[in-house]
């Protein structure tokens, strides 16, 4: 950056002197000034050729185009670092999604396969000669008691 610095002032100040000694041209009377400048401006441009060995050019449009292309791949990666973004969000969700939301606290019951869990026959058969035995005592009083409002409406009828 300084080398080209010094170089534009290095130009700067050959054009400088050369424009004077062209108007140094229009007027004879200063020769030994024109003297001067001629070797100021072949020093300068001694520098100037010292200068541009050492220096690499690179034109403006090279830079230009380097530039663009460095943007189109900028782009490029700001496209795909947006879209792995919203992958990965995505992503994140469905693992949301698929977590459990609750927690087991008690292991459930597994009843042993050779013991069949229904029909409970010997409960079934207990019940039902419970339910057998008392539906047959309430038939019994309930047809007695049946009888008896049979018995006592006859004898009314007889005895009026």
């Amino acid at each position: 950056m300084h080398n080209s610095r010094g170089l534009a002032a290095l130009i700067f100040s050959l054009f400088f002197f050369s424009s004077i000694l062209q108007a140094d041209y229009l007027y004879k009377d200063e020769i030994t000034h024109n003297k001067k400048l001629k070797e100021e401006i072949k020093n300068l441009r001694k520098k100037l050729q010292g200068l541009q060995g050492r220096l690499n050019y690179v034109s403006l449009p090279e830079y230009q185009l380097n530039l663009q292309k460095l943007q189109a791949q900028m782009s490029i990666a700001q496209g795909l670092f947006e879209t792995l973004v919203k992958e990965y969000e995505m992503a994140k969700a469905q693992e949301m999604k698929e977590q459990i939301s609750f927690q087991v606290i008690d292991p459930p019951y597994i009843p042993d396969p050779e013991k069949p869990y229904k029909p409970k026959k010997k409960l079934i058969v207990a019940v039902a000669l419970v339910s057998g035995l008392f539906l047959g005592i309430f038939a019994a009083f309930f047809r007695e008691w049946l009888d008896n409002v049979k018995k006592r409406h006859r004898e009314e009828k007889n005895n009026a």
